[in-house]
């Protein structure tokens, strides 16, 4: 299901009668309309996809990789700055 049926889906519960109680809909905040009109670059279909328009799996999937990316990177960065700490602490050795 694609995330804005998903939203739509949402607005027609929260109005839906519940009781004798009716409910007034909520404005979708201004960001996750944002988040749906911006895009990501399909690969495979090698364009720009609108997120509204993409399966919510596809939208984990991409948040997933972008997580395990940044992981990479950090303990990347982490590595490379323990070394030069140790580096650093070897120069300071020498030169006391």
């Amino acid at each position: 299901m694609k995330l804005n049926e998903i939203v739509n889906i949402i607005k027609v519960l929260e109005t839906a009668n519940i009781g004798t109680r009716p409910r007034r809909a909520r404005v979708t905040p201004c960001d996750i309309v944002e988040f749906l009109n911006s895009s990501h670059y399909s690969e495979s279909k090698e364009k720009n996809i609108k997120y509204g328009e993409l399966d919510l799996f596809h939208v984990l999937r991409i948040f997933l990789k972008y997580s395990r990316d940044n992981l990479d990177n950090i303990e990347n960065t982490t590595a490379t700055i323990n070394g030069l700490k140790s580096k650093i602490q070897k120069i300071r050795d020498a030169l006391n």
